[in-house]
């Protein structure tokens, strides 16, 4: 089964491509507060005026997006959770309205490898931490990762309140479903680019917070997440014993645990660090039923306006809260 991630949070940034003519690279040299995927700012008049409303929930237990900033919307302005213009106030703790959930961010990241990196940092002289993603680590290359919309696509239906899609990471190709609340980030399922015998669309729920807002050191949210649907081409579902069919539960517990500077080949940012532990149990139901564990480790370093700059995953099983080997490493990059 895929290695589900969070790390899959990575692109929350508004930039330009690689060596392309820009007029803007974030939101923040915009009037509009909107950079547009091809570098240039979105006029102002395009900024949805609209006011969210007060939300509630669906059937399944999930937030009523649609009606919420960046809940379901398709286009690739603005919205009334994102401020004209955005400056770090560098206050402590990040807000919904000082980072971008939408259709249309690309950003540049150098991704690793299986590699080397100390989670813990080094002690910086305010008290906080410094993380270095600076070095090159093994397997590096260079990424454009975008978010984009699921309009027109073939599980565009299965998701009507998802605002954007956004790569896995580690090496897949699938896509996270991604929707956003006035105080909250989730992903809702995982599916592959294209449908067919051996296409993947399973969903969560309820839907897994990857981020609850403000985030502010000591914060912490969680939730346990019942996944269905078919993974390349088998069927996951809510079995009953005896039915065939394997049962997958995925419990996460994340918290805000640190604060301080990462370093980034891209700039130096002052962010706050989640740290978030998933455990999957799979109960597969043949004549001898079985329960397999399995426990993944990931951290994302966030700042204002810029949103997720870092993001790293453990390997499986990993038993440390600090550990140094990583499964893949994600870093913003010029």
């Amino acid at each position: 089964m895929f290695r589900s991630l969070l790390i899959s949070v990575g692109c929350l940034v508004l930039l330009g491509c690689p060596g392309q003519q820009v007029d803007c690279r974030v939101g923040a040299d915009c009037a509009s507060g909107v950079c547009q995927g091809d570098g240039t700012c979105a006029p102002v008049s395009a900024v949805d005026s609209g006011t969210p409303d007060a939300g509630g929930t669906d059937a399944g237990g999930n937030p009523d997006a649609g009606n919420l900033p960046d809940g379901g919307s398709s286009d690739a302005g603005s919205d009334a959770g994102t401020p004209v213009g955005c400056l770090p106030n560098d206050d402590g703790r990040i807000e919904r309205s000082e980072v971008f959930f939408q259709p249309g961010l690309r950003a540049t990241f150098k991704i690793s490898g299986p590699a080397t990196f100390d989670t813990a940092g080094t002690a910086a002289s305010d008290g906080g931490r410094r993380w270095d993603f600076t070095p090159a680590l093994a397997g590096d290359t260079s990424r454009l990762v975008e978010t984009k919309s699921l309009q027109g696509e073939w599980y565009e239906s299965e998701f009507p309140d998802a605002g954007y899609v956004t790569e896995l990471g580690q090496g897949s190709t699938l896509l996270g479903v991604f929707s956003a609340t006035a105080d909250a980030l989730y992903l809702q399922g995982v599916v592959s680019p294209t449908d067919g015998t051996t296409g993947t669309k399973v969903h969560y729920a309820p839907w897994v917070k990857v981020l609850q807002f403000p985030l502010q050191a000591g914060a912490s949210w969680g939730a346990t997440s019942t996944v269905s649907g078919k993974y390349q081409g088998f069927v996951i579902g809510n079995a009953a014993f005896g039915t065939g069919l394997p049962f997958q539960q995925e419990t996460y517990t994340s918290t805000v645990d640190r604060a301080g500077d990462a370093l980034t080949p891209f700039s130096n940012f002052h962010t706050m660090r989640v740290r978030t532990v998933m455990v999957r149990e799979t109960r597969i139901y043949t004549l001898n039923p079985w329960t397999t564990l399995l426990t993944l480790r990931s951290f994302n370093w966030n700042t204002e306006c810029f949103g997720t700059v870092a993001t790293l995953s453990s390997t499986d099983n990993e038993s440390n809260t600090e550990f140094t080997d990583a499964s893949e490493v994600r870093r913003l990059s010029p």
